[in-house]
């Protein structure tokens, strides 16, 4: 896809996603009228790399999100009650180096907890999944062990696991895909010496005998990346992250904080029962 296509898919998601906020916010003021409490979105917002060069727009975003939210740990998802602002979750796929070098220092200083998810098979490893367009400020590199094991010990900080290959699951066999899931958990287990609740499938991709293979290693829940409503493991064990980047717009990321992307969930159905057709 083109430069020029990524623009315009990205200003028609976020034109539609201001008139979501705008729906929402007149809906707010109506239910606060008749005597109603303003109801409150929880997100889990999930990050992949944060360039050097970016540092400055992560830690803005950071400020944007604790004037405009409530940041809560992965484990407060199931307790995540009534607020009286929107609530966010943050998460980063992959482990890369950024986050000993970047994340750790930037989320500490504004109380942020956060979860990272490691693919177990590259700890230590260039990220040679990515493409020329994802890589396009080079190749990142996945933390080390004693990196992820002197991260799993600060307050705030959960470490998943993001399987062990990054591969897509649903182009595997059952027994691969159930050797992904499981044996990551273990690995990570023995290695930081804790245990490990919560799975991000690589590239979203999943089928249901993947949940099924989650729920039977002990995992309280697992993660795509379908932009859908947070929901706790009460309510759903898949739960829905919505993709943030330093790059996106400081409006763009207040309507994520705020869940007016949510729309986006059902336009992927309607896709592809189309696309079935």
């Amino acid at each position: 896809m083109g430069k020029s296509s990524r623009s315009i898919k990205r200003a028609v998601k976020y034109v539609i996603s201001i008139f979501i906020y705008l729906m929402d916010s007149l809906a707010g003021i109506f239910s606060t009228a008749i005597g109603n409490r303003k109801r409150y979105p929880t997100t889990v917002f999930y990050y992949h790399d944060v360039h050097e060069t970016e540092c400055a727009r992560f830690s803005h975003q950071l400020d944007i999100i604790k004037k405009f939210a409530r940041p809560l740990s992965i484990q407060e998802l199931n307790d995540c009650g009534k607020d009286v602002k929107p609530k966010v979750v943050v998460t980063f796929d992959d482990g890369f180096s950024c986050v000993k070098e970047i994340v750790l220092r930037e989320m500490a200083n504004r109380k942020i907890p956060f979860t990272v998810f490691i693919p177990t098979d590259y700890m230590g490893k260039t990220a040679t999944w990515m493409n020329k367009e994802d890589a396009s400020k080079g190749t990142p590199t996945v933390m080390g062990v004693a990196d992820i094991m002197s991260l799993s010990r600060h307050d705030g900080v959960t470490i998943g696991s993001h399987c062990m290959s990054h591969v897509d699951l649903t182009g595997l066999d059952d027994n691969s895909a159930f050797r992904e899931i499981s044996m990551s958990k273990l690995i990570l287990e023995k290695n930081i010496r804790k245990k490990i609740d919560y799975l991000s499938f690589p590239h979203g991709a999943y089928l249901q005998q993947h949940l099924d293979f989650a729920k039977e290693w002990g995992y309280k829940q697992v993660f795509g990346i379908f932009p859908a409503k947070a929901k706790s493991a009460e309510e759903n064990f898949l739960c829905g992250r919505v993709r943030v980047d330093p790059t996106d717009y400081d409006f763009e990321f207040f309507l994520k904080i705020n869940g007016s992307y949510r729309w986006l969930s059902k336009a992927i159905k309607i896709k592809r029962f189309l696309k079935s057709l």
